[in-house]
């Protein structure tokens, strides 16, 4: 792995040996961080919105885990 930084943008160069999933996961972790270092919303809001995401996610999806 190397990381290069230039005035405008890091470069991170990865084996293609690395495996798609943790890959992804890194990306995703890097987006989050983008995405959160520019917002104002306290603990407490980003915690309302994930239960709030959760119980929707569990209300279309819980026949598929629950007999009948």
């Amino acid at each position: 792995m190397t990381v290069v930084r230039t005035p405008q943008e890091i470069i991170i160069t990865l084996p293609t040996t690395m495996q798609e999933d943790r890959l992804q996961s890194i990306l995703d972790y890097i987006t989050y961080c983008e995405a959160s270092v520019k917002s104002q919303a306290t603990q407490v809001e980003a915690d309302d919105l994930a239960t709030e995401a959760m119980q929707g996610w569990w209300a279309k999806n819980q026949h598929k885990f629950l007999k009948p």
